[in-house]
């Protein structure tokens, strides 16, 4: 799994399968790489696609397939800092550039149809939807990146990422696609913004403010220094706030590490009227292979180191307009990590969250840290808060090997009722089948294999000798995922787990018996004891059949009442 050119196993180093997400409507829109999983060699083919779900049951509700993307083979795990700003939505429209080179396309949101292609964005780099207006990042002299090797792709992620040349701010109408306004500027990557009345960017010696509705500047700051953008992992951090834009440029002393931003790091707030500085602070170090945090909660602006050493340092939180100290905490936990997750923390009104294990909530009201280990996100993109929950899309992590949730995830808050109502609980759980208190012939030899793995000890051996050479006696066409089978009674019992159903054959014949379906899935096999059928349903109740003719001895509700959810696409 080693190759010359990495120090990493390959599945390890590559770039992450997920790199934008946004919601609206009710719906969840995200890029996804659905290509093979190489176990052994990362560099089988990607296949990218923009995924619709239903926000809130996750239900898939649409797909659409994607161009060629930035390449997959990019190293290590987190990428461009600029492709999660390829895709916006409000409303029933989603615009995304359907390939790294493509233009802005509108699609129904309901649908995935395309509903307008945008003449003259071609290679939009980045989108921002505000009050109906698109204003988009174009590098209209894009050239596709030509990589012949993995050699030359690991250069490449280690060369000069921002190239200076000047870009296209374009403003067009949502609706219409009629072009509102076209100025060349040069722009640094990831801060373009905007407000109800301006457009603001830095242009890599100062920040600048347009006129949203002409694109005719109305101010520029004096210097704001920036560090050189010398990984593509890495951004600055542009934020408007009211009547403030807040900046980070990175260090503006010292050297950038292969690894983070080091040196003296600076954050400049301005107004957003007329470009004054209105102060400046330190910015301590945050993130991991990624942009730094700048984050604005509960009106106060908050800073955070999350990266050096093994405990997180004091968290900060200014006045935005005068940078005055409001609130300045530690953690109130150990959070032992040796650093940040692969993506920038996010934030709402309520919490910051980080992510050096899974995700800690940091209460900036009661000063409390509130670690979940279990839930983090996938690198470059990480989580995004939304809806009352926090999406948590599937992650390669392979560095933090705590008890973690895998796949694609929405997580809520804890219920503030009670978990079980009395009348759930008072309410018998029990259901009674038709063979219920029937005799039930039961006869068991030697040579059965009647549980998972043989006995209840999971031995995986039998007694009865198996001969050396053996010949195909029948063949039964299920199709789909299916557990290992069961033997007993002169019978083979399998599940079918997608389609919830198990099967039952004479096992000298192979001729189908008798069959049963449940309401979710059956993803281990039965266990056959005294002439029954004992399984457990993802509907929530364990089953006992008549191993005869699989008629219903008796269903019990494991859970004390009953909840559904959307699990691997079924409920």
């Amino acid at each position: 799994m080693l190759t010359s050119e990495h120090h990493f196993p390959l599945p390890y180093v590559f770039f992450s399968g997920i790199s934008s997400m946004v919601t609206a409507g009710g719906r969840l829109f995200y890029t996804l790489d659905e290509g093979p999983i190489g176990i052994t060699d990362a560099r089988l083919p990607e296949k990218w696609s923009l995924i619709a779900r239903d926000a809130f049951n996750g239900t898939i509700l649409w797909k659409r397939p994607m161009g060629k993307w930035h390449t997959h083979l990019w190293p290590l795990k987190s990428g461009p800092a600029q492709l999660p700003r390829r895709l916006a939505a409000a409303g029933d429209r989603v615009y995304v550039t359907l390939s790294l080179d493509a233009p802005l396309t509108a699609l129904d949101a309901a649908t995935g149809k395309t509903v307008r292609t945008y003449a003259g964005t071609k290679a939009t780099e980045e989108v921002i939807l505000s009050d109906g207006v698109l204003f988009l990042l174009v590098n209209k002299d894009a050239e596709e990146p030509q990589f012949a090797s993995l050699k030359s792709i690991s250069n490449a992620s280690r060369g000069k990422f921002w190239d200076e040349a000047p870009r296209q701010i374009m403003a067009l109408s949502a609706d219409s696609g009629q072009v509102l306004w076209a100025i060349e500027r040069r722009v640094l990557p990831v801060t373009l913004a905007a407000d109800r009345q301006r457009v603001f960017f830095h242009d890599g010696r100062s920040v600048v403010c347009l006129n949203r509705s002409t694109g005719k500047e109305l101010c520029r700051s004096e210097p704001v220094a920036r560090t050189e953008i010398i990984r593509s992992f890495y951004a600055p951090t542009l934020v408007v706030y009211e009547d403030v834009v807040l900046f980070s440029g990175g260090e503006t002393a010292g050297k950038q590490s292969g690894w983070y931003t080091s040196g003296h790091d600076t954050m400049t707030a301005l107004s957003a009227k007329t470009g004054k500085v209105l102060w400046t602070a330190y910015h301590p170090p945050s993130g991991y292979r990624s942009p730094e945090d700048l984050l604005v909660a509960n009106g106060l602006v908050w800073t955070g180191e999350t990266l050096s050493g093994r405990a997180v340092g004091v968290f900060t939180g200014r006045d935005p307009h005068t940078g005055q100290v409001k609130a300045e905490f530690p953690p109130n936990i150990e959070t032992y990590w040796f650093h940040h997750r692969c993506y920038r923390g996010k934030a709402t009104d309520n919490y910051l969250l980080m992510s050096r294990a899974g995700i800690e909530f940091i209460d900036v009201r009661n000063k409390q840290w509130i670690p979940h280990h279990w839930v983090r996100g996938a690198c470059l993109y990480g989580v995004m808060p939304a809806n009352g929950m926090v999406y948590n899309p599937q992650h390669p992590c392979a560095c933090y090997l705590e008890s973690k949730l895998y796949g694609f995830n929405a997580v809520a808050p804890a219920s503030a009722g009670p978990r079980v109502p009395k009348h759930a609980a008072n309410k018998s759980r029990l259901e009674k089948g038709p063979a219920y208190g029937k005799y039930i012939a039961a006869r068991a030899t030697e040579d059965e294999w009647p549980t998972y793995r043989h006995d209840a000890a999971r031995s995986g051996s039998t007694s009865p000798a198996v001969p050396a050479e053996l010949k195909h006696a029948w063949r039964a066409d299920i199709g789909g995922k299916l557990t290992s089978p069961v033997v007993a009674q002169g019978k083979v019992f399998i599940a079918s787990v997608d389609t919830h159903t198990i099967y039952v054959f004479d096992a000298a014949s192979g001729k189908q018996l008798w069959q049963y379906t449940t309401g979710g899935r059956v993803d281990s096999p039965p266990t056959i004891y005294q002439g029954r059928v004992l399984f457990g349903s993802a509907d929530g109740y364990v089953y006992s059949l008549r191993a005869s003719d699989g008629a219903l001895v008796w269903r019990f509700r494991a859970a004390p009442m009953e909840q559904r959810l959307m699990s691997f696409e079924q409920l």
